[in-house]
């Protein structure tokens, strides 16, 4: 089912909105490679029965030595889709490496990008003038994006949505379980994409979630106030103001049990979610059947972006005055190779 639906942002609510990146990446969000043609995907967990144990997986622990690392390429942020991953470096010029079998990882050319945001099996940014480009796999109308300029863009397993001009938030895309059907009558200041769900705050902090409920991941809790929030395949994240994590949805890998106790940046993926405690490490916890819950160690890491649909993850981290970018989890289609 295709769906674009709209919502409206107070100015309060913009003025909330200001302070964020130019782009929330899930969570991408979003084990499921390209979407096949005889149905809608999967309702369980994507990646159940992925058993690929690809012996290129980068677990390196030595960010100089490690292959996977992009020295030559000035990442300023990254995106983590379902078997492809794509970089944004500084000069405004997106790489993807991974799955192209839907073209998720053609680059549109000559475009100057701002933002950018990963999901099953396509891709999306934001242009200089504002207007979102999509590429990749458009079978539930995922690449329709409105074509007027946006402030900010959120890409999820199969959904869009993107905050335009007067505080009116659009959704596209994939709809079969209300994940793009916004609330109606709640004021939202972030919003957070997953697979098949969709989180967002409102002005008290309070989590509002709609969508596939699986293993209660929409059943948010009523009486944390949250400052970010983060949407997986089945379960959700959030951080206080204090920076305690609070998690919710299923826990049969261990995805919603938090590692510590305090965070400056949370990613919920595909039955993992890393975080960075804010001296430089990256903690993971869930499903390791890919390694996708061991980030390489010293490394002085800046932010963590998962897969919600696959079974990886990558790092940005400070090389010399360069942005670095390291990869890990399943490799199956290339998409830990950080080109450099």
């Amino acid at each position: 089912m295709r769906l674009f639906t709209t919502l409206t942002f107070s100015a309060a609510a913009l003025a909330l909105l200001a302070g964020l990146p130019a782009c929330s990446i899930v969570l991408t969000d979003d084990p499921c490679g390209t979407t096949d043609d005889t149905g809608p995907p999967d309702s369980e967990p994507e990646g159940d029965t992925d058993t690929d144990t690809d012996t290129d997986t980068d677990t390196d622990t030595d960010a100089d030595s490690d292959t996977d690392a992009d020295t030559d390429y000035d990442f300023a942020s990254m995106a983590v889709g379902g078997r492809h991953s794509c970089g944004l470096t500084r000069s405004g010029t997106v790489h993807c490496w991974g799955d192209d079998s839907d073209g998720q990882s053609t680059v549109p050319s000559g475009v100057t990008f701002t933002a950018i945001g990963a999901g099953r099996s396509h891709s999306c940014g934001v242009d200089d003038q504002g207007v979102v480009n999509c590429w990749g796999n458009d079978r539930f109308g995922q690449l329709q994006a409105p074509p007027r300029p946006v402030n900010q863009l959120w890409v999820g397993g199969d959904h869009n949505c993107a905050l335009l001009g007067g505080g009116t938030v659009e959704c596209w895309g994939l709809n079969d379980d209300g994940q793009a059907t916004l609330p109606k009558g709640v004021q939202l200041t972030k919003l957070a994409l997953g697979a098949v769900h969709t989180c967002g705050l409102d002005f008290d902090g309070l989590v509002h979630c709609w969508g596939a409920d699986r293993g209660g991941s929409v059943s948010a809790p009523t009486t944390d106030a949250l400052n970010s929030i983060t949407a997986g395949s089945d379960n959700s994240c959030g951080l206080t103001a204090k920076g305690a994590p609070v998690c919710w949805g299923s826990d049969d890998q261990g995805q919603s049990t938090p590692a510590g106790k305090q965070y400056t940046h949370i990613d919920a993926g595909n039955q993992f979610t890393c975080a960075t405690p804010g001296d430089g490490r990256i903690e993971c916890w869930g499903k390791d059947d890919q390694n996708q819950s061991r980030p390489p160690t010293n490394v002085d890491w800046l932010r963590v972006d998962t897969s919600v649909t696959g079974a990886h993850a990558c790092g940005t981290y400070v090389s010399g005055k360069s942005g670095g970018v390291i990869c890990w989890g399943d490799n199956s289609s290339g998409q830990t190779d950080v080109p450099g």
